[in-house]
């Protein structure tokens, strides 16, 4: 399990159980996995991109997924899939039962440009296809690949190559 045992709360495309699968490199279902939600956030999509960031929001939330039972290697492929913008940070989240949780997560800059909310069910229905196929790319170079340049790279090249492929 992670160092201090703490959940990952995912509010983006780690939501997707065949997204987590690919990154993580294994079946998922054996982790713990339950809805959660996040106040005063909402969930704004990365300008040119169809992923998400988070930005403080009075009376805003954002619903998502905690996780618990990730190990070291999990973690490690999750931020090297997250990228070079995206830090771990901890927050506070309300489980389904109403209980509170101190969960980490991977955050970006609050000043990142923006394109307007961003919504999984939409995300499902017209991004997942592209992201399936560029994260099965990209993530076979982890452990190869060292430096953030590179990845980013790798990634954005992954991602053309599967619009591409999938005429998106």
């Amino acid at each position: 399990m992670n160092a201090d045992a703490r959940p990952y709360f995912f509010f983006g495309t780690l939501m997707d159980h065949e997204v987590l699968g690919i990154v993580l490199g294994r079946d998922p279902t054996p982790l713990r996995i339950e809805p959660a939600r996040l106040g005063g956030f909402r969930r704004l999509r990365v300008k040119g991109e169809s992923y998400p960031t988070l930005e403080a929001t009075a009376g805003g939330h954002v619903d998502g997924r905690l996780v618990w039972g990730l190990e070291a290697t999990d973690i490690a492929r999750i931020a090297f899939y997250e990228g070079e913008e995206y830090y771990q940070s901890h927050i506070e989240v309300r489980c389904a039962d109403g209980a509170t949780q101190v969960a980490l997560t991977f955050a970006t800059d609050p000043n990142i440009a923006t394109a307007g909310d961003w919504d999984f069910e939409h995300w499902r229905s017209m991004d997942r296809p592209h992201i399936v196929a560029a994260a099965q790319a990209f993530m076979r170079h982890y452990g190869s690949v060292s430096d953030a340049s590179v990845s980013d790279r790798r990634w954005r090249e992954a991602r053309a190559r599967a619009r591409r492929l999938l005429k998106v």
